[in-house]
């Protein structure tokens, strides 16, 4: 599946009261450790950072709107009816994201009866503080689907957009993407992902 742009970006979209108050979230919860998706296991080689998830009505009023226009400005028009309770993010010195995609297969039998038959399609990444406050962290994205099988040249794209504070960014969630390891400093982030019944 080739789209025509790899991700779409809204440059400093939210406001500073907005990332405060999501940062001030964050440090006030119980974090975990994330877990390799496909395996539902800890392995700090591959993904080492620290994470809640929550449900935030108030959150998801004011980026739904950015994720309607995302989809049809991209030329991706992707059919989706739901969105995952919100990811909260905190990398520290050392933390990372080696490369994963966000889609697997289909959620069934999920005590979310919105979700079941699903997949993710639509991943989005709200940036919370600005790059001055760590150094690393860079957001690399692949738009290869496969990138062992794909022969086509080295796609990777750095999502500089997510430099900024309050800046939001959208991509297929069948795409490789990553985040370097935090060299100092703290990296905040938002992470959604947005369901819909599988492609055809």
């Amino acid at each position: 599946m080739f789209l025509p742009n790899t991700y779409w970006h809204f440059k400093k979209a939210l406001t500073e009261d907005f990332c405060k108050k999501a940062i001030d979230t964050i440090e006030k919860e119980k974090l975990t450790k994330g877990v390799i998706e496909e395996e539902r296991k800890i392995d700090k080689d591959v993904r080492n950072s620290d994470i809640f998830f929550k449900a935030d009505n108030n959150i998801y009023d004011q980026i739904i709107p950015f994720i309607n226009v995302a989809n049809k400005n991209s030329g991706w028009d992707f059919e989706w009816d739901w969105c995952e309770d919100i990811q909260f993010s905190k990398y520290q010195k050392g933390n990372h994201y080696d490369w994963h995609i966000d889609v697997a297969d289909k959620y069934e039998n999920t005590p979310f009866k919105e979700y079941n038959g699903k997949i993710r399609k639509l991943s989005c990444i709200v940036s919370l503080n600005n790059s001055s406050e760590y150094e690393g962290g860079e957001v690399l994205i692949d738009d290869r689907m496969y990138r062992e099988d794909d022969k086509r040249k080295e796609r990777i794209f750095e999502v500089k957009e997510l430099k900024e504070k309050g800046s939001i960014v959208v991509f297929p969630s069948f795409y490789y993407h990553k985040v370097n390891p935090i060299l100092k400093g703290t990296r905040y982030s938002l992470v959604m992902w947005f369901l819909g019944k599988p492609f055809r």
